[in-house]
């Protein structure tokens, strides 16, 4: 398992945005019921959402049935209206992960409910969950991946043991899931079958079914991968807004390795030219004395609200620090809490491995999903490739020596490498990206650009991963964009751009 077993869980879950309730933008959303498109009766059924908007708008849920030989899917979608004034082509927002499963539940509602009343969209915002993922039917994980997560922090082991026994219930997981999706008829025939060109049809096929003909995206993080290569495939996309992109490049092993080591190497760097009160001598230190002197810590578990003990190593500190560089205001903390723990103080630091903890084991993500897409879309690294990249990584070896060895995308369950060639867009596309996001990094969306033939890159000071489209600038940039004629974004951009950013430095 690449990076630690437990690493594996917190590095796909995408941290969530905290969004800040304001003053609700009544006319932009009507509370009577509004004339909508006419969804497909053959392939869509309504159904309750189990949720009243506290900010009166107007929100339609449904099922919505893809059959494909003998294997049924049953997506779950909710829509939020706009009213009779709408344009016809919705926002659809494209989750994380991939494995981020609950887009659709009354707590994801609530938070997109919020959301949209500080915005200006003027058209109808569309959330789906996709295949494989609840409460989209069916759905399945394996709760043995779990169980032996939990377990695993009771012990002191290093990443390679870690993965040592945690690779053969992975592989008892995909046996057991192989079994599920036959006795079920889907939501895939195999394991193989799920992929993100199989997300991006899906997601073509879904939208058509609730009757539009033309949409929009807002994807984050791995959803940037699935909108964009829904772009290529499928003429109906009329815009796209990236947050923190993952290009079609990225993902494999050696990736992985270089993207941790630059993420700690810029931190450190950032941390020296800010005068912190830890530095990477110290920290390199304290990892030490955690390796051989590990710490029982106590977090709470926000799912059940019990205390959670567990041991604390240098593995597990590095993969909390790393969870922490998700965030913006986490980042900022990191310095001043390993100097507290240091000289005895864990008040700081246990808040942040509290939040690594949650991460680990939200009950949101979907283990076997994320499997299923990363390892089916990315090709495998050769041996020879991986053993050169470590050597890259400095002190970093040690953690990452076996990868190779226990990488779970090997298993004959996968067919790797199904993730077509990126193809050169001709539609507007706003790629923002936050210049402290430590897994999709402004490199990733650079290198982007020039495939964007009309690319709007948006580099975010003091901003990490997925945090704008919950933020300021998503709030003045989002509405502009999707409305604006394309000739009004070149004119516009570089002004609207400033603005944002004038705007984020004032806060």
């Amino acid at each position: 398992m690449a990076v630690g077993a437990l690493m594996r869980r917190a590095l796909a879950v995408v941290v969530s945005v905290g969004l800040v309730a304001v003053l609700a933008l009544w006319l932009s959303y009507s509370a009577d019921p509004p004339q909508s498109p006419e969804p497909e009766l053959n392939f869509v059924a309504k159904r309750a959402c189990e949720f009243s908007s506290q900010y009166r708008l107007h929100i339609d849920c449904y099922w919505v049935s893809l059959k494909d030989d003998g294997v049924e899917a049953t997506l779950s979608a909710a829509i939020f209206r706009a009213g009779p004034d709408a344009a016809s082509d919705p926002l659809v927002y494209v989750a994380g992960g991939p494995g981020e499963s609950g887009n659709t539940t009354a707590e994801s509602l609530e938070i997109w409910d919020e959301w949209l009343s500080r915005q200006a969209l003027g058209r109808d915002f569309v959330l789906l969950d996709l295949r494989g993922l609840a409460p989209s039917v069916p759905a399945w994980d394996c709760q043995e991946y779990s169980d032996i997560s939990r377990d695993l922090l009771q012990r002191n082991l290093t990443f390679a043991q870690e993965a040592e026994i945690v690779m053969p219930v992975a592989e008892q997981c995909l046996d057991a899931w192989q079994q599920a999706l036959t006795e079920q008829g889907g939501p895939v025939r195999q394991i193989r079958d799920l992929h993100s060109r199989r997300y991006a049809d899906d997601l073509h096929r879904a939208l058509h079914h609730l009757g539009y003909q033309q949409w929009n995206y807002l994807a984050v993080s791995y959803g940037t991968r699935v909108a964009l290569l829904s772009a290529t495939l499928h003429q109906e996309v009329r815009r796209i807004i990236l947050d923190s992109p993952y290009p079609f490049d990225a993902g494999s092993l050696s990736d992985g390795m270089i993207i941790w080591a630059e993420a700690f190497a810029e931190y450190w760097r950032d941390c020296t030219a800010a005068g912190c009160a830890f530095d990477e001598e110290k920290f390199w230190q304290l990892m030490v004395e955690l390796r051989t002197e590990p710490r029982w810590v106590e977090v709470e578990d926000w799912r059940t609200n019990r205390k959670a003990r567990w041991l604390l190593n240098d593995g597990r500190l590095a993969a909390a620090i790393y969870t922490a560089f998700y965030s913006s205001v986490l980042r900022s903390e990191i310095a001043d809490a390993l100097a507290e723990f240091a000289r005895g103080d864990h008040a700081k630091l246990q808040y942040l491995l509290e939040v690594f903890y949650n991460q680990v084991f939200d009950s949101r993500f979907n283990s076997s999903v994320y499997w299923a897409v990363e390892c089916n879309d990315n090709p495998l690294d050769p041996k020879a490739s991986f053993d050169a990249v470590l050597q890259q990584v400095g002190r970093w070896q040690p953690y990452f020596f076996v990868d190779w060895e226990y990488n779970i995308c090997r298993s004959s369950h996968f067919h790797n490498g199904q993730l077509p060639a990126m193809r050169k867009l001709q539609i507007p596309v706003l790629n923002a990206v936050g210049s402290q996001d430590p897994i999709t990094t402004k490199k990733h969306a650079q290198a982007l650009m020039p495939w964007l033939a009309q690319g709007y890159l948006a580099e975010l000071a003091d901003t990490s991963h997925a945090e704008f489209f919950g933020g300021d600038c998503g709030q003045r940039l989002i509405g502009w964009f999707l409305n604006a004629a394309e000739d009004e974004l070149r004119a516009q951009w570089s002004e609207q751009l400033s603005q944002c950013r004038l705007s984020k430095q004032g806060d």
